[in-house]
């Protein structure tokens, strides 16, 4: 059987720019402008600020999906460049990269995991994710097939698998969340995992909006995959942070209501920064 396995991924070396649709402003506020927004990426596809080097070894590694890519905010204000600022102003002179990609499941992010990331030798793994989860979860099929799967059966289409309930799927994202845990605690790398914070004003996001589903059942999933995160972090004795509890509700950090702005990827960093120049004190993984 032919098959193609598919990483969520940035091209290495890539210097463009990317301007938001005038259709997706109408569901935004004015944090975000009808300007090209530039995306700089290193040598290994992760997006860097204007000033970070290229080559730079052993970084902290941030996974997820478009909430993490702050596409359309300024390079220089994205939340991996402000955690990166706030480890230097604490004494830690580590790279952080963003490996966020738009439509980016906790799968896919878990193979970019074990295919890309750690044969960097990273100094941590950050992951948020949930969002592109709630799409698969709503669509009913597994996290292996449909719109966004990373495989595909090129000679066998339904080699795939069946469509599984929700709380099936739920279980499926859980057990990765477990295999991020695992499999960085045997490569010697920390781990921290986090919660993501939305608004009401999130109902309008363009993302929401593709799910054809109601908002009420939206939000009432989103809330349990944060309780979820929550649970396996402090079961497993996982670095977390609620950036949910700190951001929640709170229009001023987000341009759509799920999307952080600039003054939203701030907080990200004032909130992620605090946890890693902690676990780079302990010098106990390094």
């Amino acid at each position: 059987m032919s098959r193609c396995i598919r990483l969520r991924e940035h091209a290495p070396r890539k210097n463009t720019t990317i301007k938001p649709d005038p259709s997706y402003l109408n569901t935004c506020d004015n944090t975000i402008l009808s300007q090209d927004y530039i995306i700089r990426t290193d040598i290994n596809g992760f997006i860097i600020g204007s000033l970070d080097d290229e080559e730079a070894n052993r970084p902290i590694i941030y996974l997820g999906d478009s909430v993490v890519e702050n596409m359309f905010v300024d390079e220089d204000e994205r939340a991996t460049v402000c955690i990166s600022r706030y480890l230097r102003d604490a004494g830690h002179s580590v790279p952080v990269r963003n490996a966020g990609v738009t439509g980016a499941t906790t799968l896919d992010l878990y193979q970019l995991l074990v295919a890309k990331c750690l044969p960097l030798r990273p100094r941590g793994i950050i992951l948020t994710s949930g969002m592109m989860d709630i799409v698969r979860m709503s669509s009913g099929k597994s996290f292996w097939e449909g719109l966004i799967e990373p495989a595909d059966a090129l000679d066998c289409p339904n080699i795939l698998g069946e469509a599984e309930s929700y709380d099936g799927l739920n279980a499926t994202r859980n057990s990765i969340l477990q295999l991020f845990h695992s499999t960085c605690t045997q490569f010697n790398i920390p781990f921290l995992l986090t919660t993501w914070g939305f608004t009401p004003r999130m109902r309008t996001c363009a993302g929401v909006k593709t799910l054809g589903s109601d908002y009420c059942d939206w939000l009432g999933r989103a809330l349990q995959i944060n309780d979820a995160t929550r649970h396996i972090a402090e079961q497993n004795g996982i670095y977390f942070v609620d950036l949910a509890e700190q951001m929640q509700d709170k229009d001023i950090f987000y341009y759509d209501g799920l999307h952080p702005n600039g003054r939203g990827c701030k907080k990200i960093g004032d909130l992620i920064g605090p946890e890693l120049s902690k676990i780079l004190d302990s010098k106990l993984w390094f």
